[in-house]
C-alpha cells in the first residue's frame, strides 16, 4: 500500500468518525463538546484529502490549507475537551492558543513562500502536533474521576503516544535525510500514517467510552444523591412496587409509624390506613398503579404501631423508566397533627373573635388602611413641614385617602346605631354618616399616622340614616402596619346630653348664687342706706330732700321686685314648675299692653317705640310667657339704646310660625358675644347706655319660654348699628 493510499484511508476514517460523532450527538443530547469534535474531525479529514490529491500544480495551496486545517483541528479539540469536562481554561491559556495558531501559520507561510523548505515545514508540523497531543493527554488526566478512571488513563496514553510518534518522526527526519520525502515509502512515513490510522480509530472509540463512563458516574452520583435525600428526608418516604407493596421506607417513615423496615417491606400499603380513609387510599393507589393518574395528594389518617391515629399529608407520584415503563411510586407522608390542631385552635379563636365582634354592644368597624399608608408615604417623601396646613389646603387629598379605605366588616351594633337596615346597606353608603366634624377628626387621625402613632381616641359626630346627629367616642387600634384596623365607636349622645345638662345645672346654680350674692345684695344695701339716712335726719331734711330719698327708695324697691320676679320665674322654669297654657292670642293687644307698661322707661331716654297697631296676627301662646318675652326684649333694647333712639316692633308670618322682631338703634353686639348670648355657661354682662346694670336672666328666660312654645330665638347685630332680636311663636289657625 503506497503512502497516498494510506493518507486517503485516513480521510475515509476521519470522515466516518465525523458521521459517527454526529449520530451520537443526535441520540445523546447531553454529550458536551461533541460539536467541537465533529468539527475537528472534519478539519482532519479535509486536510488528509488535500494531502492525498496534492500534485505539482496545487502543492502550495494544499500545503497551506491542509496545515491550517490540522492546527485548527488540534485547537478545536482542546476547546472540545474544555466543554466536555466543563472546566473552562484560564484566559492566559486562550491567549497562548491564539498566539500558537498565528505563529504556526506565519512559519508555514514563510517556509512556503519566502523559503520553500519542506523539511522545516515538517519539523514545525511535528513540534506543534506533538505539543497539541500532549496538551490533550494532560487535559484528560487532569479531569479523570476518583473512581473508574481506567478509560481516562488509556485515552491520555493514546494522545501521549500520538505525540511521541510525531517526536520520533522529527528525530527520524533529522537523522536520516533520505527519508524526508513525505510520499516515499520509508519506515518513518509508514509508521506515522499507520499509527495515525490506528490512533484516530482508537481515540474516537475511547472518546465515546469516556463519555459513557462519565454518564455512568453522573448517574451513580445522582442515584446516591437521591438515595441520600430519600434516607435523610424529614418526611416519611416509601417506595411502592407494581403489586402495591412496600419496596423501601426511610427512617423518618419508621419513626412516624413505629414499624421497622423489616416489618413493613412486602406488605400492602393500605394496612396502615384508618378504616374511614381505607377505601379512598386504596382507590388512589390503584389509579396510580394503572396510570389513570400520575400524582395524588390528600390528607388522611393512619394508624401507627401503638394504635394511635395520626393525621398526615400524603403526596404520591408515579416514576417511570427511560422507556416510559412503570418503575415505582414515591409516597411522602408529613405529620400534620400539630398543624391541624393549630388550625383548629386558630379557627376556634377566629370564631370567638367573630362572635365577640358581631355581638359586641359597641359599634365595631374592621378596615384596611394599607392603601392610605401608601398615599401618606408618598406624601412624606415631599418633605412637607405642616401636614395640617397641607390637608386644610388640599381637601381632595384627604378625600382620596378616605376613598382608599377598604371596609372589611362592620357589626350589627354599627348598623343599629346609624339606623341602617343591613350591613350591606351601611357599607355601600359608608360616607353617609360623616359630617364636617367627622372630616376634621379623620384629618387629625392622618396626622397621627404620619407621626407614627398606632392608636387613637377622639370624639366626633356621625349622621344616622334618619338624619339624627350622634355624638361618638372613636378608638382605633391598628394591626400589621394598618393592614387591619379596628374602630370601636361608642355612642355618647346621651352622655353628652347629660354632661350638657350638668354643665347648665352648675351654671344655673352659679348664676343663682351670683344674683343672690350681688344683684340682690346691692339693692338692699341701697335701701338700708337710704332708709337709715332718712330715719336719722327725717326732722332735719327739707320736704323736697325727703321726697327725693323716698323716690329713690321706691325705684330701688321696684327694680328689686322685678329682679325677684324674674328670679322666681327663672327658677320655676328651670325646675319645670311653670304651667304652660297656650291659647289664641291677638299679638297686637299683648304688645300694646307691654309698651304701655314700660313707656315711662323709654320716655326717660326720649326713645320712641314703634309698632303697627292695625296688625291682627293671632298666635297660639301662653299669655304670661309671651308678655315676659316681650317685656324683657323691649327693656333690653331701651337699656342699650342711646337717648333719642328708636325701637321698632313688627311681626311676619312664615309657614306655621309668626316671626316677631324687636329692633333697636342701640350700641350693637360683637360676634363673640352673640355666640354665647343665650348660653347660661357664658358670662356676659355690660352696663346700659346710662349705666344700667343687668343680670342676663331676662334673655335666658326669653330663650326658655320661646323653646317651650316650640320656637327659636336669635339675634342679628353689628357693633354701632343696633340689634335685631327675633323669635318665633306658633300661629293659631282655629
Amino acid at each position: 500500500m503506497d503512502i497516498r493510499t494510506l493518507i486517503f484511508s485516513l480521510f475515509i476514517i476521519n470522515l466516518f468518525l465525523s458521521l459517527f460523532l454526529f449520530a451520537i450527538k443526535k441520540s445523546q443530547h447531553s454529550f458536551q463538546g461533541v460539536n467541537h469534535w465533529i468539527l475537528s474531525t472534519m478539519f482532519i479529514a479535509v486536510g488528509y484529502l488535500l494531502i492525498a490529491v496534492r500534485n505539482s500544480e496545487n502543492v502550495i495551496f494544499s500545503i497551506i490549507l491542509s496545515q491550517n486545517l490540522f492546527i485548527l483541528a488540534g485547537i478545536t479539540r482542546i476547546k472540545g475537551f474544555e466543554a466536555f469536562f466543563q472546566n473552562k481554561l484560564p484566559e492566559k491559556y486562550n491567549v497562548v492558543i491564539v498566539l500558537t495558531y498565528f505563529s504556526f501559520i506565519s512559519l508555514i507561510l514563510y517556509f512556503t513562500f519566502s523559503s520553500d523548505n519542506m523539511f522545516f515545514r515538517t519539523i514545525i508540523d511535528g513540534i506543534y502536533f506533538s505539543v497539541i497531543s500532549i496538551v490533550l493527554g494532560i487535559q484528560v488526566i487532569k479531569n479523570k474521576p476518583p473512581k473508574g478512571n481506567y478509560s481516562y488513563i488509556f485515552t491520555s496514553i493514546v494522545f501521549f503516544i500520538f505525540g511521541a510518534i510525531f517526536t520520533f518522526r522529527i528525530i527520524g527526519w533529522l537523522l536520516f535525510p533520505q527519508n524526508r520525502d513525505m510520499f516515499s515509502e520509508n519506515f518513518f512515513n509508514v509508521l506515522q500514517f499507520v499509527s495515525c490510522m490506528i490512533i484516530d480509530i482508537t481515540w474516537g472509540a475511547m472518546f465515546f467510552l469516556i463519555h459513557n463512563q462519565k454518564l455512568i458516574i453522573e448517574l451513580s452520583e445522582s442515584e446516591e444523591k437521591h438515595r441520600s435525600i430519600f434516607l435523610n428526608s424529614f418526611s416519611g418516604a416509601l417506595l411502592i412496587n407494581k403489586k402495591g407493596e412496600y419496596m423501601d421506607v426511610n427512617p423518618a417513615y419508621t419513626l412516624l409509624t413505629g414499624f421497622s423496615r423489616d416489618e413493613i417491606i412486602d406488605k400492602p400499603i393500605e394496612i396502615l390506613a384508618h378504616k374511614d380513609d381505607f377505601q379512598k387510599t386504596k382507590t388512589a393507589l390503584s389509579d396510580l398503579l394503572t396510570q389513570k393518574i400520575t400524582s395524588y395528594s390528600d390528607q388522611i389518617r393512619i394508624i401507627n404501631k401503638r394504635g394511635n391515629i395520626i393525621w398526615v399529608q400524603i403526596n404520591g407520584n408515579t416514576n417511570f423508566k427511560s422507556n416510559d415503563e412503570f418503575d415505582y411510586i414515591l409516597v411522602n407522608l408529613y405529620d400534620i397533627s400539630i398543624q391541624l390542631e393549630a388550625e383548629s385552635l386558630i379557627l376556634e379563636s377566629e370564631k370567638n373573635y367573630r362572635n365577640l365582634f358581631e355581638n359586641n354592644p359597641l359599634s365595631l368597624w374592621e378596615e384596611d388602611l394599607s392603601e392610605v399608608i401608601k398615599l401618606l408615604e408618598s406624601l412624606k417623601k415631599n418633605e412637607i413641614a405642616d401636614f395640617k396646613d397641607y390637608f386644610d389646603k388640599n381637601p381632595d387629598f384627604v378625600i382620596k385617602c378616605a376613598n382608599s379605605i377598604k371596609i372589611i366588616n362592620v357589626n350589627q351594633a354599627s348598623v343599629d346605631m346609624l339606623k341602617f337596615d343591613s350591613k350591606k346597606e351601611l357599607i355601600d353608603n359608608i360616607y353617609t354618616p360623616f359630617n364636617e366634624k367627622s372630616f376634621e377628626t379623620f384629618k387629625n387621625n392622618l396626622i397621627g399616622i404620619i407621626k407614627g402613632e398606632n392608636k387613637f381616641s377622639s370624639e366626633t359626630e356621625y349622621i344616622s340614616k334618619t338624619g339624627e346627629t350622634i355624638q361618638a367616642l372613636v378608638e382605633l387600634r391598628q394591626i400589621d402596619n394598618f393592614k387591619r384596623v379596628i374602630f370601636a365607636v361608642t355612642d355618647i349622645t346621651k352622655l353628652k346630653e347629660t354632661e350638657q345638662k350638668l354643665i347648665i345645672a352648675n351654671a344655673t346654680k352659679d348664676k343663682f348664687f351670683s344674683i343672690i350674692a350681688h344683684d340682690l345684695k346691692n339693692p338692699f344695701n341701697t335701701l338700708l342706706g337710704l332708709s337709715g339716712l332718712l330715719k336719722r335726719n327725717f326732722k332735719k331734711y327739707e320736704p323736697e330732700k325727703t321726697e327725693n330719698i323716698i323716690d329713690k327708695i321706691n325705684i330701688t324697691n321696684i327694680r328689686t321686685y322685678n329682679l325677684l320676679e324674674d328670679l322666681l320665674l327663672w327658677s320655676q322654669s328651670q325646675s319645670g314648675n311653670i304651667e304652660f297654657t297656650p291659647k289664641k292670642v291677638v299679638f297686637s293687644q299683648i304688645c300694646n299692653e307691654i309698651i304701655e307698661d314700660i313707656q315711662e322707661n323709654a320716655n326717660s331716654k326720649n326713645i320712641s317705640i314703634n309698632y303697627s297697631k292695625s296688625d291682627n296676627t293671632i298666635l297660639r301662646a301662653d299669655v304670661n310667657m309671651l308678655k315676659t318675652i316681650l317685656r324683657n326684649l323691649i327693656s333690653n333694647s331701651i337699656k342699650f339704646t342711646k337717648e333719642e333712639g328708636e325701637i321698632n316692633i313688627y311681626i311676619e308670618k312664615e309657614k306655621d310660625f309668626g316671626i316677631i322682631s324687636v329692633s333697636d338703634t342701640g350700641t350693637g353686639i360683637s360676634p363673640e358675644i352673640i355666640n354665647g348670648l343665650f348660653d347660661i355657661t357664658k358670662k356676659y354682662s355690660s352696663p346700659g347706655t346710662n349705666g344700667e346694670n343687668g343680670t342676663g336672666l331676662g334673655l335666658l328666660l326669653c330663650k326658655d319660654f320661646v323653646e317651650t312654645h316650640g320656637g327659636k330665638i336669635w339675634v342679628e347685630s353689628e357693633l354701632g348699628k343696633g340689634s335685631d332680636f327675633k323669635f318665633t311663636i306658633p300661629l293659631s289657625f282655629d
